[in-house]
């Protein structure tokens, strides 16, 4: 009677262990690595950014994902196992490129940051340009993962990452999503006229100039941009230009605007949205690191108008404080390079600590910005990114 009790428990133990190894199995797909900018992605040996780091994987790397712990991936790659941050694993081919050479494309960005345009198929090439999400451009050609386009509303040619390129305008789904068919008018606060845009941002295509009062057709009502028919012609206005009746009296009433200095405090260890408009749907113009300085415009009860190098944008209050932690350096900048042991690359972060998630890495002797400090860490600029980076990895002189 003990022999088959153990026989049948040792069966049962059996089976549970068959149906794990199923369930593993199950899990087990094909995934492809997409980073969230130019840099590789990390393979560690743990869920863990202080684990120790494998190998690094560029964007289109083909891995067998074997599931999912907390924020992170378990990954097989070329026979080997380790772990990935989940945000940058996708089951979409990234490098399978729907655009074809002539046709019409448009940027997309990954992470809302601008996207650089290079005079080659490198990331070592200097940056001719940064494109915002939504940039119109037509294909000249591929070179391995990169992609030459031209900028239609510059003429400006280079090379982007494909990655970066895709067949169709990522807001125009955002923008048909509803309708209005009622009759505005255009006004400007000068009198003079206003530009009737292709795309919904400042860098769209002029289509027409717009005379002040002249009578639209309101399509897509909107908090930053507004889709109107103007005698044909289709495009974005500014949603302050838009008014309900011909005097400009349909207009919302602006309440005057006192600018007051405050600084940007992230609650977690990702870097914070400005945005558009007001509200989590709208479009993120950039990603601000804590200590960024801002200008507040006007403020309700969850949003702040504000004004960062020059371009305005909204922000929660959530994080938004009155005094910077980060020690400025009363307008100067100076200029360093990155150094680190046996050569190697450093980490930018969104924040001053290894908490804080990774912006981009940057190679040995990288010449940077310096913006500001707070306790051992520095602000710093590097071309399209900011973010911080340990104090003890940069050197004023710059490395042999």
């Amino acid at each position: 009677m003990k022999r088959i009790r153990i026989s049948m428990i040792f069966s049962l133990l059996l089976a549970a262990m068959l149906c794990l190894q199923g369930v593993a199995f199950a899990q087990s797909k094909t995934v492809y690595i997409l980073s969230t900018n130019d840099a590789p992605v990390n393979m560690r040996t743990a869920p863990s950014k202080d684990s120790e780091l494998l190998r690094t994987l560029e964007t289109g790397t083909k891995v067998t994902s074997l599931g999912e712990n907390g924020n992170w991936t378990q990954i097989r790659v070329d026979g080997e196992e380790g772990y990935v941050m989940t945000i940058f694993v996708t089951e979409t081919n990234p490098k399978a490129a729907a655009v074809t050479k002539g046709k019409t494309a448009y940027i997309k960005s990954s992470n809302s940051m601008p996207v650089n345009l290079r005079p080659a198929a490198s990331r070592s090439g200097k940056v001719v340009a940064e494109l915002v999400t939504g940039t119109k451009v037509t294909v000249l050609g591929t070179q391995g993962d990169w992609m030459q386009v031209r900028v239609d509303a510059t003429g400006v040619t280079g090379y982007v990452m494909t990655t970066f390129v895709a067949e169709k305008d990522p807001y125009a789904s955002d923008l048909a999503a509803s309708t209005s068919g009622r009759t505005v008018y255009i006004q400007s606060e000068n009198g003079g006229p206003v530009n009737l845009r292709a795309t919904a941002n400042d860098k769209g295509d002029v289509v027409e100039r717009v005379p002040s009062g002249t009578q639209a057709t309101e399509l897509v009502p909107g908090s930053v941009w507004t889709k109107v028919n103007v005698d044909g012609n289709t495009g974005y206005v500014k949603t302050d230009f838009v008014s309900a009746t011909k005097d400009g009296t349909g207009k919302n009433d602006k309440k005057a605007e006192t600018p007051k200095t405050m600084y940007v405090k992230s609650t977690d260890s990702w870097p914070v949205n400005l945005r558009e408009g007001r509200g989590r749907n709208t479009r993120i113009l950039s990603q601000l690191v804590t200590g960024t300085e801002v200008s507040v415009l006007s403020s309700d009860a969850n949003w702040s108008k504000v004004t960062v190098n020059g371009v305005t944008g909204y922000i929660m209050n959530t994080y938004l404080v009155a005094e910077s932690q980060v020690k400025a350096t009363d307008g100067k900048t100076s200029t360093a390079y990155v150094t680190a042991p046996n050569q190697g690359t450093v980490r930018m972060r969104y924040g001053a600590g290894t908490g804080y998630h990774v912006v981009t890495t940057l190679d040995y002797g990288t010449e940077v910005t310096v913006l500001a400090s707070v306790q051992g860490w520095a602000r710093v600029r590097c071309g399209s990114y900011e973010g911080y980076i340990n104090e003890t990895f940069l050197t004023s002189k710059k490395p042999n």
